[in-house]
């Protein structure tokens, strides 16, 4: 009975030993293991992993399954895209009142310019000197505006294309990608 017990007991030391030094010695890349093998997401080095990797490297970190956290994902990911969604609507009224507001600048501002001309052209001797620094200032005035308001739609136009953008590519990870692209997108977007 003794001899039993103890040639199982070294079996099952020879067993772990045996296991660990094949933890060792398995590779640790990720390159090395195939998508079968990763099936958890570590929540704290933001990364999916395989079940090897959370036993030798992430057995005290938070983790899930990644299909779970893939769904947890795909519903933060489609709130961000409602919040975007709704700041485009924002962004485009604010860019058409940009667009007509500048019209409306512009015009009046031409209308300035004409009035200015005839005042001159009827005391033409008088206000000459009068006339081209007011021409000369409302030329600046005008330029600075027109400069802003372009600057301030190419912007707008600039963070519409990004945000669309940012739809899109949500939608196509949502619609087309597998849970280990979403987690991995989602690690990206919520650093």
């Amino acid at each position: 009975m003794f001899c039993s017990v103890y040639l199982f007991c070294k079996i099952k030391i020879l067993l772990l030993l045996l296991l660990l030094l094949l933890l060792l010695l398995l590779p640790l890349e990720k390159s090395a293991r195939t998508p079968m093998q990763v099936k958890l997401y570590c929540y704290d080095c933001k990364e999916n992993i395989c079940v090897l990797c959370f036993a030798v490297k992430h057995r005290n970190h938070s983790n899930g399954e990644i299909p779970e956290v893939a769904d947890n994902f795909r519903s933060r990911i489609d709130e961000d895209d409602k919040r975007i969604l709704s700041v485009v609507s924002a962004v485009r009224q604010q860019l058409s009142q940009t667009i007509q507001d500048t019209k409306t600048s512009l015009g009046r501002m031409e209308s300035v310019e004409k009035r200015i001309v005839e005042a001159g052209d009827a005391a033409k001797r008088f206000v000459d000197d009068l006339v081209e620094e007011y021409l000369q200032e409302l030329q600046s005035v005008k330029s600075d505006c027109a400069k802003r308001a372009d600057a301030v739609q190419k912007q707008l136009q600039s963070e519409l294309v990004a945000m669309e953008s940012f739809h899109t590519y949500s939608r196509e990870l949502l619609d087309k990608g597998r849970p280990s692209d979403v987690t991995r997108a989602a690690s990206e977007l919520h650093r």
